[in-house]
């Protein structure tokens, strides 16, 4: 199992039907701040090659939509 992230972080990824989402990545998932669901890096970057976009600072999600 690959560490992707060491600490919390807000992120912008690419679901599998190739839906933009928002949520919170930690070790190796995401958790989906739309809908609830834990993704998990590795499938998600087999079904959609993609730059999972973080925050540096976190973000008010509300703002973003």
């Amino acid at each position: 199992m690959k560490l992707y992230f060491k600490n919390p972080k807000q992120v912008r990824f690419m679901d599998y039907d190739g839906t933009i989402n928002i949520g919170i990545a930690y070790k190796n998932e995401i958790i989906c701040a739309c809908c609830g669901g834990v993704y998990e890096i590795e499938d998600l970057l087999l079904h959609q090659p993609q730059e999972i976009k973080e925050w540096e600072f976190w973000v008010d999600f509300q703002s973003l939509y």
